[in-house]
């Protein structure tokens, strides 16, 4: 068989391509209009559709636009002129767009916003060329608002090198909000300023912003031993729950969180709101409560999510960074919060057969304002055992993360625990302590002035000393504390495969206490605490019930005590029947 060419045309593709734009641009074999308040446009849903993941949902889902014939497409609201929409959409046709400083901030919407990823990167090629000091405030406040890594560090460079000499001085730098301020302390851009720039700087921040907003921001990023006093007076101590109208068997479907706060000192259930998720749950997904946000990551995928709690809108970031240094396939990501930031542990493991071993490799990435992960700690072990399971828990000065796994011991199912770390914040520090022991589960730790404690929900059993680096009893067991020079005896111990989580999803540690929503049934459930005392012995303490009679989340953190007093009181039935924990 021979191929002949159709046309003596060099590039028959752009030849049919300006044939449908001339097309296009007369309206004719058209079957889209798009609507900005009164003007419109027409496109063909095939090439809106092969260049944009926005119009390809669109036009093949369950969607009213799906239909056969003619669609349109209202952007009312959305944009507020249509002239840069038909840029973008030309440009489709075309394969060129022209970017300007006059038009990119609306080019860059429009293509985020509709995912037009090659016009997208064309913003960001535009930026990358045209960065200097007289313009990168100007890229910085853009950036924020649409996901770029690759231009978000190239900023951040600019603005790191040259804060202390330039930007301090620049009165564009002072019309950033608080909160973009707050970003650029948290990154310790601060750190080569004279006290005399500093003083002055802070001064005119000051003016704008109030004395005590500012007093704030810079007791965080000093690192000074006043950062836990001022996150406790300004932050209050909560638990998060997250309930669904989601239905088993419905999983190709999008769910609704029903979210409410508990506020621990005043001991009342708030109410948030609810918020469409935008991804399918499945117990990857792992969440931490980061002041009035929830972030979302999931180790199976690149991307994430966080929803801001005020107003229930989502975001999505890249975690590319961190799968992309893994000498091997993610096993999973456990997020936590330590004296204001979100740190990461990144796990990933492998069986050596020559030797019978796992090779297992951590990091600890710590999570900045803008979403960019950075490494702070890493090591790399051998174990016995696939230490699949970790335990965890964080305060203002340390987070710890007990390595392990959910074993079959003299008939029982236990927790074998392999190795504790514990992070330390203020020296960035990693130690760990590698010795073998059991506990029952579910199984927890607990964080309580200078020491990690490792317990059930019934008493604590052993003790992590961070000053003298060693594990004690604390309570009597039947467990024998193994060697982890050695295998442990196989006829005593084996690895679990029900595949039950170590800790379920009613349950959450805190600092030194334990929360369980209890008791869940059709007409009532409650909310029990269980806190180390000076004993081995947990204390119980019954507080009002919860709004919701099932839960997705619940976690818990510190959120900021002035959106906390803006909240109404959730309503709840009353529960009648508390059972044991």
């Amino acid at each position: 068989m021979m191929e002949l060419k159709l046309t003596d045309h060099e590039n028959y593709s752009t030849s049919v391509l300006e044939s449908l734009n001339t097309f296009r641009k007369n309206g004719e074999f058209c079957d889209v209009k798009i609507c900005v308040d009164t003007d419109t446009l027409h496109a063909s849903k095939a090439v809106l559709a092969t260049h944009s993941r926005y119009f390809r949902a669109m036009f093949s889902g369950n969607f009213q636009e799906s239909s056969a014939g003619f669609t349109v497409v209202n952007l009312s609201g959305v944009f507020q002129r249509l002239k840069n929409v038909e840029i973008c959409i030309d440009s489709l046709y075309r394969g060129k767009i022209g970017i300007n400083r006059e038009n990119i901030v609306e080019i860059f919407q429009i293509a985020t916003y509709l995912t037009f990823d090659a016009i997208t990167e064309c913003c960001v090629t535009f930026i990358q060329d045209n960065l200097n000091v007289d313009n990168v405030i100007f890229y910085y406040k853009l950036v924020l608002d649409f996901h770029s890594p690759k231009l978000h560090t190239r900023i951040l460079e600019i603005l790191e090198a040259r804060f202390h000499d330039v930007f301090i001085f620049r009165a564009e730098t002072l019309d950033l909000s608080l909160e973009d301020l707050e970003r650029l302390f948290s990154l310790n851009f601060q750190k080569h300023c004279t006290k005399t720039s500093s003083d002055y700087f802070m001064e005119k921040v000051v003016s704008l912003h109030g004395a005590d907003l500012v007093d704030m921001t810079i007791v965080k990023n000093q690192g000074s031993s006043e950062h836990a006093n001022t996150r406790t007076k300004d932050h209050r101590q909560c638990l998060l729950l997250a309930s669904s109208d989601f239905e088993t068997g419905q999983e190709d479907l999008p769910s609704n969180l029903l979210l409410a706060v508990y506020d621990i000192s005043n001991k009342v259930w708030l109410s948030i709101g609810k918020t469409e998720l935008p991804f399918i749950f499945t117990p990857d997904w792992k969440a931490v409560l980061f002041k009035e946000c929830v972030v979302f990551l999931n180790h199976r995928v690149t991307v994430c999510f966080s929803v801001n709690l005020q107003t229930l809108k989502w975001s999505t970031f890249y975690i590319t960074s961190i799968t992309e240094s893994m000498q091997g396939p993610l096993n999973c990501l456990l997020p936590t919060v330590q004296g204001g930031n979100i740190l990461i542990l990144a796990v990933s493991s492998q069986l050596i057969f020559t030797s019978n071993m796992w090779v297992k490799q951590m990091k600890y990435f710590k999570l900045t304002p803008d979403f960019r992960s950075v490494l702070v700690a890493e090591v790399s072990r051998d174990y016995h055992i696939d230490t699949s399971t970790t335990l965890m828990n964080s305060s203002d000065e340390f987070s710890v993360f007990v390595e392990g796994d959910c074993v079959f011991y003299n008939g029982q199912e236990r927790f074998m625990g392999a190795e504790i770390f514990v992070f330390d914040s203020t020296t960035e520090e990693l130690k760990s302590h590698r010795e073998t022991f059991t506990t029952p589960l579910p199984a927890f730790v607990l964080i309580k002035e200078n020491a990690s404690l490792i317990s059930n929900v019934d008493r604590v059993y052993l003790k992590y000393d961070h000053t003298t680096e060693s594990l004690l009893e604390v309570s009597k067991s039947s467990d024998e504390l193994y060697n982890l020079d050695k295998p442990a005896n196989n006829s005593n111990a084996c690895q679990s495969d029900l595949g039950k989580p170590v800790t379920p999803a009613n349950l959450v540690s805190f600092n030194s206490s334990i929360w369980k929503i209890d008791n869940p049934s059709k007409y009532c459930n409650s909310l029990v605490e269980k806190s180390v005392q000076d004993k081995a012995d947990l204390k119980v303490d019954i507080h009002p019930p919860p709004p919701f009679m099932n839960s997705v989340y619940f976690i818990a953190g510190q959120i900021p005590c002035s959106w906390l007093d803006s909240l109404d009181q959730a309503e709840f039935q009353e529960s009648t029947v508390v059972s044991e924990l």
